[in-house]
């Protein structure tokens, strides 16, 4: 749990309440509500018939291999200038446990960082391009330590927000809510893009194609949590294209452009 607070102990447990009701591993896809044009555009990825298992488990071990050293040594360039950043990543595939689609970056029992891919989003994916994009674009998490910046900013915002309501005499509860989700909607965003930014780069490096990696988006379902939490697909697209013409343009002129962050 979080020590961050000094203040009054309602501020501290409103604020770890308020940041337990947020959804931190923004790049998952819940399942939306199941109205006629989500479950059609949700079946997309949950259906098996997308690639087999086996398919998507062999295209899982080719991407890892080729991309956990690029991914290793970009996270030790970061540690040059960052401090607790760890790079002993831990990458596993799970069951999917009623989910679709779902990759996320997060942290075990003991601090170190753990990327998990449940079954269904390796058949989601259709391509090693797909999977090797979604593999570096969580990693990115880690290196750029959004998950610990996401969670001192919302519970920031959500003790602010209580310590507003208590001084005016409103509900302290529903204020610290407020307030950490406007934080974690605002900085998920912005981290996402920062995130692919780093992944283009390090795919790049791999000999994929981060433009065809990007198709899967066009799979993954719209459903509300997603539009909050992600920036729109035209943002991250011009971004990924630009990162690659700089990164093609370079290698062209016999140069390498180092991983910008």
């Amino acid at each position: 749990m979080l020590q961050i607070f000094t203040g009054k102990p309602i501020f501290k447990r409103t604020a770890i309440l308020a940041l337990s009701a947020v959804v931190l591993a923004a790049c998952s896809t819940p399942p939306p509500k199941q109205t006629t044009q989500t479950k059609a555009a949700y079946k997309t990825v949950q259906t098996p018939t997308v690639r087999s298992l086996s398919e998507g488990t062999a295209s899982f071990h080719r991407v890892q291999r080729r991309m956990m050293p690029i991914i290793s040594r970009t996270c030790r360039q970061a540690q040059r200038t960052t401090t607790n950043l760890s790079c002993n990543f831990n990458v596993k595939v799970v069951p999917n446990f009623g989910r679709g689609a779902d990759a996320r970056m997060g942290l075990d029992r003991n601090g170190k960082p753990l990327i998990t891919f449940n079954n269904a989003m390796l058949q989601a994916t259709q391509n090693d391009d797909e999977l090797a994009m979604v593999l570096a674009h969580e990693a990115s998490h880690q290196i750029a330590q959004h998950i610990q910046k996401r969670k001192t900013a919302v519970v920031a915002a959500a003790s602010a927000n209580a310590r507003k309501a208590q001084a005016t005499g409103g509900d302290v509860k529903q204020a610290a809510k407020v307030g950490a989700v406007a934080a974690a909607v605002v900085y998920s965003q912005a981290f996402e893009l920062q995130a692919d930014k780093i992944a283009t780069q390090m795919i790049l490096r791999g000999g994929y194609a981060p433009r065809t990696a990007l198709n899967l988006l066009d799979r993954l379902p719209e459903n509300s949590n997603r539009l909050s939490l992600h920036p729109t697909h035209p943002a991250r697209i011009q971004l990924v294209e630009k990162i690659t013409r700089d990164f093609l343009n370079a290698e062209a002129n016999g140069r390498v452009l180092p991983i910008q962050f």
